[in-house]
C-alpha cells in the first residue's frame, strides 16, 4: 500500500515521495450514495472518520490509502444531504445495518462498502373535478431542483375554493384513500407525513343552497309538505348511484342519513314516496350537474308539525346541514311563496 513520506536531503532540500510498503491486516473501505431519483451531482457526501489509518515508522507518523484502516478499527459514518434530501438508511455491502443518523463499525478483515441510501418523494396536488373549482396549497413549499421533500417532512395542505359561493370541500383523497367528514379532523387543512412519492387530491362539490321556500298546503298546526329549491348535491346517494350519470332520485332514507333540515329550528323530515297524488313522489332530490352553476333540484319535506306559520309570515328560516361534511351547511331566511 502506498504511503506519502517526507524527508530531507543533506543539503536540506525537503522532499515528498509516495513510498510502497507492505502492511499487514488492513482492509479497504469504500463508499457510495444511493438515491431514489436521478440527481447531478449526487445529493449526498459520505465521509469517514477517521479517513484512514495510519503507519508510525520512525520518522513519523504517516497515512494509508483514503478508506484504508487496520483490522478492528473503530470507524465512523456520517453523510451530508443536499436540502430537500434525506438519509433513509445505511448499508454495508447491501445489507441494511441502521437508520440512524451515523454509522459506527469496526473495520473486519475483509474490504467492504458502506453505502448511504438517500431519497427525495414527490408530492402531486390537484383538484377535481375542475381546477377553476379550487386550489392547494403546500406549506413548507417543494426544495426546488429537487423531486421535493426530505423523508418524514410535514406538510400542511389548505384546499381553498375559488368559487366559494358555489363550490366546496367534499373530501381528500391521498394515494386513493378518500377522507371526508366521516373521518376525524376533516377539514381544509390536512397534514401529511411524507415518506414516498404521494398523490393528493381535493375533491369539490357543489354548496349546500336553497333560493326558495314554498309551502304546499295549510299548516293549521299540523304538518304539512314544504318544497325547498336551491342545490342538494347528490353525490352522498348509494355506490350504485354515485357511479351511475343516469337520472335518479335519492330515497326519504338516504336523504335523511344525508341532511338535516330544520326549520324555525325544529326538525323536519323528508317526504317518502307518495300514497296520494296530492304529495309530491319521494324526495324530490334528483340528479343535478355538478359542472352546470345554474343547476338545480328540489328536496320536499314534512314540516315539523310543531311548526305554526302565521298567514301574514313573510320569511321562513331554514338551516340545513350535510351530515358527512360539516363544511357544508346553509342558513338563510328565505321569502315565502
Amino acid at each position: 500500500t502506498p504511503i506519502r513520506v517526507m524527508y530531507t536531503e543533506p543539503d536540506n532540500n525537503v522532499l515528498t515521495r509516495d513510498v510502497y510498503v507492505t502492511v499487514a491486516n488492513t482492509s479497504l473501505v469504500s463508499v457510495t450514495v444511493a438515491n431514489n431519483a436521478a440527481a447531478t451531482p449526487p445529493p449526498a457526501h459520505v465521509s469517514l472518520t477517521p479517513g484512514q489509518s495510519e503507519v508510525t515508522l520512525p520518522a513519523g507518523a504517516y497515512p494509508l490509502e483514503t478508506g484504508r484502516f487496520f483490522t478492528h478499527t473503530a470507524v465512523e459514518a456520517s453523510v451530508d444531504v443536499d436540502e430537500g434530501w434525506g438519509l433513509l438508511r445505511w448499508l454495508q455491502d447491501g445489507v441494511e445495518v441502521s437508520t440512524a443518523p451515523t454509522y459506527n463499525f469496526q473495520v473486519q478483515s475483509n474490504d467492504t462498502t458502506i453505502t448511504a441510501e438517500v431519497a427525495s418523494y414527490a408530492l402531486s396536488l390537484s383538484v377535481s373535478p375542475s381546477a377553476e373549482w379550487g386550489e392547494i396549497l403546500a406549506t413548507p413549499a417543494p426544495v426546488s431542483g429537487t423531486p421535493g421533500y426530505a423523508p418524514g417532512t410535514e406538510v400542511v395542505l389548505h384546499a381553498a375554493s375559488l368559487l366559494p359561493e358555489s363550490y366546496i370541500l367534499h373530501s381528500w383523497q391521498v394515494d386513493g384513500e378518500e377522507f371526508d367528514g366521516s373521518t376525524t379532523n376533516f377539514g381544509e387543512e390536512r397534514t401529511l407525513s411524507i415518506n414516498r412519492d404521494t398523490t393528493v387530491i381535493a375533491n369539490f362539490k357543489r354548496r349546500l343552497r336553497v333560493d326558495t321556500v314554498s309551502l304546499m298546503g295549510l299548516p293549521l298546526n299540523r304538518s304539512v309538505p314544504v318544497a325547498l329549491t336551491g342545490v342538494f348535491p347528490t353525490w352522498m346517494g348509494t355506490s350504485a348511484k354515485k357511479s351511475s350519470k343516469a337520472s335518479f332520485s335519492l330515497t326519504a332514507e338516504e336523504a335523511e342519513a344525508t341532511y338535516e333540515i330544520l326549520i324555525a329550528g325544529v326538525a323536519a323530515s323528508f317526504i317518502a314516496p307518495a300514497t296520494s297524488s296530492l304529495l309530491p313522489l319521494g324526495t324530490g332530490i334528483t340528479s343535478l350537474d355538478e359542472m352546470d352553476m345554474e343547476s338545480k333540484n328540489t328536496a320536499y319535506i314534512w314540516s315539523p308539525e310543531i311548526l305554526e306559520l302565521p298567514a301574514d309570515l313573510t320569511e321562513v328560516p331554514v338551516t340545513i346541514r350535510n351530515r358527512t361534511n360539516p363544511l357544508n351547511f346553509f342558513e338563510i331566511l328565505l321569502p315565502k311563496e
